[in-house]
């Protein structure tokens, strides 16, 4: 969801003219200036920007920056998580890049924006007006995940500051903007190092972690086990096979217990999507697994996580063989590209 809020006549036509480019965006006045196309908003200001922040891709404000300032103040949270935020003079001179600038795609919507209007872009982050890259840029060019938000501080910086960054990558072919090393490369002399790796590796120098979510896994379960058990065996395998729990993107299963209450617990738990795989298609692959009869007694397949990684990872390679966990079996695969 894109909304624009706007306070005068001049407000109204730039943001009519914004609607002519970004028909999907919402607008939203004062009572006075409410009609057909623009709806009035909650009053407090501040109020409704807080009711309108986790929905919110990006917020517009056209107006006087002050104002977006005092309405955002008490909603600014993470910058993993805020709204891209821009302010727009009612002239349409500025398009202002206010807040998360790079994960939120502040900057890039600011002159996006500015280009269609004829307007000029205010960005104020020190990678961007150096002309430099940033963590935040190579985490969403490749749908990276970034392990603790300490790194961005700690990349930008030292990006900003003329230090040395590399990428050190078993996942990533190609990266602009910086030098790109494998994983077993002998080292360069870097001041700090990119690791994107769903592995756990480390190295012996300065470096931060992006993750993939480039990994499946396979699970088969009984009806008694509960959701925080599923999540501790699958966290305690990926650690015991020295994998990032991070990179996980979706728990495969089974049509007939995809939708299982504990499993859908246990997908939110880890932030992850549920993937259920028919039965037919299970058949299809089985063979190509270990199997077991017990289990084709019981549910009438032979084999489920195996065949449920192999085929939501579109047939990758198997990471984590099935493995008997108590209560689930577990086979993790990553995902073929």
């Amino acid at each position: 969801m894109m909304i624009a809020i706007f306070f005068t006549e001049g407000g109204k036509q730039l943001a009519e003219k914004l609607i002519s480019h970004y028909p999907e965006l919402e607008l939203y006045t004062i009572e006075a200036l409410s009609d057909e196309k623009a709806e009035e908003f909650e009053k407090p200001l501040s109020f409704f920007v807080s009711n309108n922040w986790r929905e919110s891709k990006a917020i517009i404000f056209i107006s006087a920056l002050g104002i977006a300032v005092r309405a955002i103040a008490s909603s600014v949270g993470s910058k993993l998580d805020d709204p891209a935020v821009i302010c727009i003079d009612e002239k349409g001179t500025f398009v202002i890049s206010l807040l998360s600038g790079h994960i939120g795609g502040a900057n890039a919507l600011a002159r996006e924006i500015a280009e269609k209007i004829g307007a000029l872009p205010i960005i104020t982050t020190s990678t961007d007006i150096q002309g430099k890259p940033c963590l935040e840029e190579l985490a969403n060019s490749h749908s990276l995940v970034i392990e603790s938000p300490e790194d961005i501080k700690k990349v930008n910086s030292a990006i900003a500051n003329g230090k040395r960054v590399a990428v050190i990558s078993d996942y990533l072919e190609k990266v602009e903007g910086f030098p790109l090393y494998t994983i077993d490369s002998e080292l360069k002399d870097y001041d700090l190092f990119i690791m994107v790796t769903s592995r756990l590796s480390d190295i012996n120098a300065e470096h931060v972690y992006l993750r993939p979510k480039n990994l499946v896994a396979g699970i088969g379960f009984t009806t008694r086990v509960t959701a925080e058990e599923m999540t501790e065996k699958i966290k305690m395998r990926f650690k015991e096979r020295g994998l990032s729990i991070k990179s996980l993107t979706a728990l495969a299963t089974v049509d007939f217990k995809a939708d299982s209450s504990e499993l859908k617990k246990a997908a939110e738990i880890l932030n992850i999507e549920v993937i259920s795989i028919p039965v037919k298609e299970i058949r299809n692959v089985e063979n190509k697994f270990k199997v077991s009869e017990f289990v084709r007694t019981s549910i009438g397949l032979g084999s489920v996580a195996e065949p449920c990684a192999h085929i939501a990872s579109k047939k990758g390679e198997m990471i984590i063989n099935k493995t008997s966990l108590g209560g689930i079996t577990l086979a993790v695969a990553e995902v073929k590209r």
